[in-house]
This record gives C-alpha cells, sequence and structure tokens, in this order.
C-alpha cells in the first residue's frame, strides 16, 4: 500500500515525464467499437528509459516503491487495473527497444455502457490518512464514461472524461510541483476509434476522420479549467 501522495506521484511521473524526455506521443488508446457496443481496445504507454533508471535512483528507492515500480513495468499494474467486471484482459506485453520501455494492453468488452469509469491504477493514503487513487489515465482525472446509445435512426457514441476539482494545498512540495508541470505541460493524449460498421456524419472539431475511423489528440492543457471534456 502506498503510504503519501509525493510517492504516488513519484510512481507515476514514470507515465507522464516521458515526453519531456523524447519528445513523442506517450499515452495512445485505439478502440474497434462494433454496432451492438461490443468490441476491443488497445492501450499503449511508451517511457523513456533514461527516465527509468533516473527513477530508480531517485529518493523513491525503498523496497515498496520499487516493487511498485517494477509492477507497472511488467504491464502487472495495469493488468490489475483492468481486470474487472465488463473487460476480458487478452494480453500484456513489456518490451524495451531503443531507448525506450513498451507496456500493451489488448482488452476486449461486451459493452461499452458498461465499462467501469474508474480502474483504479494506484490506491493509497497520504499522510493525513486521506485516500488518494490514481485511475488509468492520470490523477488529473476523476472518471471516464463512455457510451453508444441510438438517438432517433442515428447511433451516437460518447467518451467523458471528468476532471479532478482543484484544491489548494496548504504545504506544496516545490521540486515536485515543477516537475510535474514540465511533464504536464508537454504530456499528449492520442485516441484512435475505428468504426468498421458505422457511416461516420458527424464528429466533433477537435477531431479527424480518417475513412471510418476518428482520431483525437491534444495537450494535457486542452483540459486547463475544463471539468469535463
Amino acid at each position: 500500500m502506498l503510504k503519501n501522495k509525493r510517492l504516488l506521484m513519484n510512481i507515476f511521473l514514470l507515465l507522464v515525464l516521458a515526453v519531456a524526455f523524447a519528445g513523442c506521443i506517450n499515452y495512445e488508446e485505439e478502440i474497434v467499437l462494433k454496432e451492438d457496443g461490443s468490441g476491443t481496445t488497445m492501450i499503449h504507454y511508451s517511457i523513456d528509459e533514461g527516465f527509468i533508471k533516473m527513477m530508480k535512483e531517485s529518493d523513491t528507492k525503498d523496497a515498496e516503491s520499487l516493487a511498485e515500480l517494477e509492477a507497472l513495468l511488467s504491464g502487472e499494474k495495469i493488468r490489475e487495473a483492468l481486470e474487472v467486471e465488463g473487460i476480458t484482459v487478452k494480453d500484456i506485453q513489456a518490451w524495451s527497444q531503443t531507448g525506450r520501455h513498451h507496456i500493451i494492453a489488448k482488452i476486449a468488452f461486451k459493452d461499452i455502457n458498461k465499462l467501469p469509469p474508474r480502474p483504479i491504477l494506484f490506491s493509497g493514503e497520504e499522510e493525513s490518512g486521506e485516500k488518494e487513487e490514481i485511475i488509468l489515465w492520470g490523477p488529473f482525472f476523476r472518471e471516464r464514461k463512455s457510451t453508444l446509445l441510438k438517438e432517433g435512426d442515428t447511433l451516437v457514441y460518447r467518451s467523458e472524461f471528468l476532471a479532478e476539482p482543484q484544491e489548494e494545498e496548504e504545504e506544496t512540495d516545490e521540486d515536485l510541483d515543477e516537475l510535474l508541470g514540465l511533464a504536464f505541460s508537454s504530456w499528449t493524449f492520442r485516441y484512435i476509434l475505428k468504426l468498421p460498421y458505422f457511416k461516420i456524419i458527424y464528429v466533433t472539431p477537435d477531431a479527424r476522420v480518417e475513412e471510418n475511423t476518428v482520431i483525437w489528440e491534444f495537450p494535457l492543457s486542452y483540459f486547463k479549467g475544463k471539468e469535463k471534456l
């Protein structure tokens, strides 16, 4: 069990600082959706190995945090987060190549409307005893809801992220805040929605369409000041 917020955030920095080291997309998700709401998802994390080495040599190198780190790098933490009702984990792969560590998770679901909104990646307690959780998409999100509903003669797919409320803390860790600021300033999301059985008639203005595929790509700053996306 993680014991404080700093440890929780330091481990998650593996996921958010990769861009600062390598300047490329480090979270990608691809959904293939069928008309009945079932489908598959591929989630891909890419992490700079230089940063992994730095993390292992940092002040979080106690046995507990190193075990959490290894569980993340092997993909086991992601497997645990995804092994919930409504999801079947098909494959988890983790490997290193040309200076980067990759983790890919492949899952299947029967009904996208019933996917859990909060797959927990890490859970622990702050020193105050308050519960602290990080879901699969990061510490800045509270939950995510995906729906496929019929409206008249049209099937409408929606995916909404709800952001965590911004709270002022009495004490701040300036070094950690600086690292988080650097990471979040360059953290980029890419979501790919493949609809082989649909005719696409409308997408939101921030998406682009390539045949039967819709692609959203945006930096974390896009979420700033928003409670919902």
